[in-house]
């Protein structure tokens, strides 16, 4: 069973006053036509001639929708979907037109490869194969009108009766959310109470640029998932922030989104002050209570994240990488610093949002003064794991300052044998040979004396990379740090 297809998914008001979350089947509309239509394509002796008289019969085209805005079979963040439209009618002329380009284009490429001028020049044996060669390709073209013509007539069919009953839902009033196909945007906004709206769009068919999000806001003030903050490895703070909980665009998210909606608005409807203590009081608790863990042990954190993936369909966060934890491992004193550091700074981008909750929801004014407390407490042991970093990577620099100059005196040595193998590949490539390590290897083998000094010059040269991966990961760290400094300083006014 799949939505949008064998069913619209619903959030409808019950009679008790709360919501439930249904299947509304929908009704397949020509459904012994389209069997029969399925049978003769199936049959290849069947042409699209006759394909299209028997569609036309049961669904004439001057009586037919020219088409609909439909994202199926299509997934919404495929990009330039377009509409489910009645299917291309062909008439015998054109039809015979198409068949007569395929064998005009056969020909001339036959002609083309034989470098033949005329068909009059072709002997016995290229004219049968020109015949077949058209046969073969004249039937190609035949199978593919009447598989598009299939599939074209099958996407019409399904959008009608997706639309029809759609309309049927949508004039129900108590029908208040439903799932949709359309390409492009669809929003719903639901009021539960005075103070508890839900707002959820979305925007399919445009790539990178599709959504599917809600918005719960209480007094106005949208409600976020702060938990998740704490719960998960990594979040997309630029998204985290902007919506209560943001799908990947999936016809599967339709039921995670509706579940949502009627698990969190029934309890509103229910007991409204429950309802503020799990999504409000609860989040707030539990992000700042996680945050203070992973202030006091940030390596048991990350283990835990590393060890723990946790399953979600939410957009904006991601679980640990395995190259994560081998960050961790190659640089466990930087990576826990750097966890911490972007964990607890990250909530500082929250504080905007806490304050409007504040004014309707005192218990967030405690949030923000810990938040605030937590990042104060931690600015020192930052700045000073900053400028740790930094005399690190001047040492090391000058460490392999060293190491470059050692390499490069022996490089000096070597350069008249370095220019040899130079020559002798430069003369392998003019006479196309790209055998390269053969050519050092051969040299090398009758150079022994220049083999030594070339095998020590690569081992420097191996020691020397991996100084610089060394230093550049520093510098990468101390970028990240850094970063979190200035959002400390910008956003608690503490001096640099």
């Amino acid at each position: 069973m799949n939505i949008n297809v064998d069913y619209i998914g619903v959030v409808s008001m019950t009679n008790s006053g709360l919501l439930e979350y249904k299947h509304h089947p929908i009704t397949k509309l020509y459904d012994e036509e389209m069997g029969l239509f399925k049978a003769m394509y199936d049959n290849e002796n069947r042409s699209i001639m006759e394909l299209q008289d028997y569609f036309c019969r049961f669904m004439p085209k001057n009586s037919s929708p020219q088409g609909y805005d439909y994202c199926f079979p299509y997934g919404y963040s495929e990009s330039y979907i377009t509409r489910a439209l009645y299917p291309k009618i062909y008439s015998f002329e054109e039809y015979q037109a198409e068949l007569k380009d395929v064998e005009d284009f056969e020909t001339s490429k036959f002609l083309s490869e034989h470098n033949i001028k005329h068909l009059s020049m072709l002997t016995v044996e290229q004219k049968e194969l020109l015949d077949k060669t058209l046969l073969d390709a004249k039937k190609r073209k035949r199978e593919d009108l009447r598989y598009s013509f299939f599939k074209s007539a099958n996407r019409f069919v399904q959008a009608l009766r997706f639309y029809r009953e759609l309309n049927l839902v949508k004039n129900d009033d108590r029908n208040k959310m439903y799932s949709t196909e359309n390409v492009g945007w669809t929003t719903f906004n639901y009021p539960i109470s005075e103070d508890i709206t839900y707002l959820m769009k979305s925007n399919f068919g445009y790539g990178r640029r599709s959504f599917h999000f809600i918005n719960l806001s209480y007094k106005g003030i949208d409600i976020l998932p702060y938990s998740a903050l704490v719960k998960y490895y990594y979040v997309n703070m630029a998204e985290f922030y902007r919506f209560t909980r943001q799908y990947s665009p999936s016809r599967d998210n339709w039921e995670t989104a509706f579940d949502f909606v009627v698990e969190t608005a029934n309890l509103a409807i229910q007991d409204e002050q429950t309802f503020i203590t799990k999504w409000i009081t609860n989040e707030l608790n539990e992000m700042v209570a996680g945050l203070k863990i992973i202030s006091q042990q940030p390596d048991e954190c990350l283990n835990g994240f590393f060890d723990n993936p946790k399953n979600t369909n939410l957009l904006y966060v991601r679980n640990a990488y395995s190259s994560d934890r081998n960050e961790y491992i190659a640089f466990p004193s930087e990576i826990s610093t750097i966890f911490k550091a972007e964990k607890l700074s990250a909530a500082l981008d929250l504080l905007d949002k806490l304050q409007l909750l504040a004014s309707a929801h005192p218990a967030a004014l405690d949030a923000i003064e810990q938040i605030k407390t937590l990042n104060i407490n931690f600015f020192p042991t930052l700045k000073e794991h900053i400028n740790r970093i930094e005399q690190e990577i001047i040492t090391r620099q000058e460490i392999l300052a060293s190491k470059i100059a050692e390499r490069d005196v022996l490089k000096d040595k070597g350069k008249p044998h370095y220019d040899k193998i130079d020559e002798l590949i430069e003369n392998a490539r003019t006479n196309n040979q790209y055998n390269i390590a053969d050519i050092r290897n051969n040299y090398l083998l009758s150079h022994p004396e220049f083999k030594q000094l070339y095998d020590n010059i690569q081992k420097q040269s191996e020691e020397i990379s991996r100084d610089e991966y060394q230093i550049s990961m520093r510098e990468k760290f101390v970028e990240r740090l850094s970063v979190c400094k200035y959002l400390i300083i910008n956003k608690l006014d503490v001096a640099a």
